[in-house]
């Protein structure tokens, strides 16, 4: 998948579900992709096998490799195939993996006095707490971490954590989240 194409299939379904719960990650995004979930982020940890697994398994949903600290994570992450990288924080050598395998990226803030180093990276997307949202202006789309502001800027991406659904099956699991996407209009 293009960095573009990653990029779009974000915006467009609105919601990044963060893959935190047990069981097969493949399982989890079939789910996902059922009740129209079109990005995933899979926490990279020590290896990138699952990333890998799911790039594999599923070509239509955005895979983002979370929680990236160092460079040579995000090296690994992008050789599994991962799709967007999400740096906490994203840093100048970060940012130069993803830029040289074309690959987009996700700079995951806390607070406020971190937003201006992290734009200044250019990342493809800013993650931050619902509480934050309201003091940024940046033109660079936001991910809120759930749940959502009443007012979210427009093109927002919700946040939400598998585990906060605490889906029991497959089809709760859909049920949940379809209570979530809002549908774009263009």
């Amino acid at each position: 998948m293009l960095k573009r194409d990653a990029v779009r299939r974000m915006l467009d379904a609105r919601l990044l579900l963060v893959l935190d719960g047990d069981g097969s990650a493949e399982d989890l995004v079939r789910d996902a992709m059922d009740a129209g979930v079109g990005a995933v982020e899979i926490a990279v940890g020590d290896e990138a096998a699952a990333v890998a697994a799911v790039v594999q398994s599923n070509s239509d949903v955005a895979v983002v490799a979370g929680a990236v600290m160092a460079a040579a994570q995000a090296w690994d992450a992008v050789e599994a195939g991962a799709h967007i990288v999400s740096a906490t924080p994203l840093d100048a050598e970060i940012a130069a993996v993803c830029e040289a395998a074309d690959v987009a990226t996700v700079a995951v803030v806390a607070a406020m006095e971190d937003v201006p180093q992290a734009l200044a990276l250019r990342p493809d997307f800013l993650r931050l707490p619902a509480e934050l949202v309201q003091n940024v202006t940046a033109g660079t789309p936001v991910i809120i971490d759930a749940p959502m502001p009443a007012d979210p800027p427009p093109g927002a991406v919700l946040a939400v954590s598998l585990r906060s659904l605490d889906a029991r099956s497959p089809e709760e699991l859909r049920a949940n989240l379809s209570e979530l996407i809002v549908p774009t209009t263009n």
